[in-house]
């Protein structure tokens, strides 16, 4: 009896041991919310809000966060966060699922136009990746009605559709990049949708939200805000980088030196791998791979982009390594420049989306038949061959549907010519390529460009060459 009493003691000894043994500290931490300088809550409630009134009361969306896809063992990119979660939660790095749900829906005695739910992190994860929100900070800090765990998700799903028709899914996040090459994006969407179709046969699902894209297109004052920090750092960075720019420096020497700028100045990151190209480089668009050392007499395109607190700016310019540009070298740029100008004035509300390219190809199209690099006025795309405007935002091609600038508005002009050794015109404009990129918030009256401190004229560019 007395043994059998010391065995059960010792167990209870053990399990009571094991239990204070299974308790981290890193259960005990507080969450700390990484964007002090942010919007508000209650803004990204409202916009919870208003973007269930876009949709019937018998419809649902779902958004999911960029990491619900990610495989165990991946590690997280703190800067990949998913757009639409981010500007519907504030939540910056969470794995997790926002339901939207039109009308009066109650849970618990609690009525609710949305739910998340998230992840139930270990200690270990914690240990690895940081305190992420758990259900008391996304009802306490976040201001969610009712926070719930994934586990629950299904089953308040299925009830949920019982008594609505459509389905709308924002977008399915990327995953990794081996998964996108085998088609496992695509599987994952079509699975899913598949087993949605054989619970609600009658079920309509709708790729995307178009009141999402309507309500992220007009930036309000605290997006504009954040967008203007985001360019007031990278202005800053192109000024150090260009100051202390000389013959033999390499590309990636410039590309760190405006990256390390990025992160003095404030900025979260980069809102898109920075490109930097000098020479015969500078003819692809978007090479990232900036290993080359400049040499006399090459451009340098630097297109660029700080993020801060989740909003990005896109700039580029063009500057001659030696601070001179060469006869042939200035009348490529000035017609770019012309082009960028002419896109500018007619960037006004109401006026058509596509207005700036129009404006930014005719000017090139008459530079360059102007100096005999084309004959016949088509054939400008071989020289410019991408469009000249996007909206920026959250991600450096924003949510938008350009069709009608409107007030609140934030793009890009981005006329460029590029002319790759072996053009068929005189070879003394080979290698010349030239992208000038400012960043434009349409207004209700004169556009504004954000990006005006950071010089454009040909002379002024060549004086910033080297000044530091």
């Amino acid at each position: 009896m007395k043994t059998r009493f010391y065995i059960s003691a010792i167990l209870l000894i053990a399990i009571a041991y094991s239990i204070l043994l299974s308790q981290s500290p890193y259960d005990s931490l507080k969450y700390n919310y990484p964007y002090k300088d942010g919007i508000s809550f209650e803004k990204y409630k409202e916009r919870r809000l208003k973007l269930s009134k876009y949709m019937s009361a018998r419809a649902i969306g779902i958004i999911f966060s960029s990491s619900f896809y990610s495989p165990i063992g991946n590690f997280y990119q703190p800067n990949l966060i998913n757009s639409n979660m981010f500007y519907l939660t504030g939540m910056p790095d969470q794995k997790s699922v926002l339901l939207i749900i039109p009308g009066d829906y109650e849970y618990n005695g609690v009525k609710c136009n949305d739910l998340i739910f998230l992840e139930n992190q270990s200690s270990k994860n914690t240990m690895w990746y940081g305190r992420k929100v758990n259900l008391y900070d996304a009802e306490g800090i976040y201001g969610f009605k009712k926070a719930l765990y994934l586990q629950k998700l299904e089953s308040i799903f299925d009830e949920l559709l019982i008594l609505r028709d459509t389905l709308y899914i924002a977008e399915f996040p990327l995953i990794t990049t081996e998964g996108i090459v085998q088609g496992e994006l695509s599987d994952v969407k079509i699975d899913f949708i598949s087993k949605l179709k054989q619970k609600n046969p009658r079920l309509i699902v709708k790729n995307g939200i178009t009141g999402l894209k309507l309500m992220r297109e007009s930036k309000d004052e605290d997006e504009i805000r954040l967008i203007k920090k985001a360019i007031d750092i990278t202005v800053q960075s192109f000024k150090k980088v260009i100051n202390s720019a000389k013959t033999g420096v390499t590309e990636y020497q410039m590309k760190a030196l405006m990256e390390y700028t990025f992160n003095k100045l404030g900025a979260d990151g980069t809102g898109y791998p920075s490109i930097v190209t000098s020479g015969k480089n500078s003819v692809f668009l978007h090479q990232t791979i900036n290993r080359d050392t400049t040499k006399d007499g090459d451009l340098v395109i630097m297109d660029c982009g700080a993020r801060y607190e989740g909003y990005t700016a896109d700039v580029t310019r063009t500057f001659p390594i030696n601070g001179k540009f060469t006869k042939e070298q200035k009348k490529i740029y000035n017609i770019v420049l012309e082009a960028a100008d002419s896109a500018i004035s007619v960037c006004y509300k109401d006026n058509s989306y596509l207005n700036p390219h129009v404006k930014a190809t005719s000017v090139i199209q008459r530079g360059l038949m102007e100096l005999g690099i084309i004959s016949n006025p088509n054939d400008f795309i071989n020289y410019f061959s991408h469009g000249t405007s996007h909206f920026i935002g959250l991600d450096v091609h924003d949510a938008g549907t350009s069709i009608i600038l409107k007030a609140g508005n934030v793009l890009t002009i981005e006329p460029g010519i590029y002319i790759p050794e072996g053009s068929n015109c005189d070879p003394k404009w080979w290698n010349i390529c030239v992208r000038i990129e400012d960043n434009v918030l349409i207004t209700d009256g004169e556009p504004l460009v954000l990006t005006k401190d950071l010089p454009r004229e040909a002379g002024d560019i060549e004086n910033m060459v080297g000044d530091e």
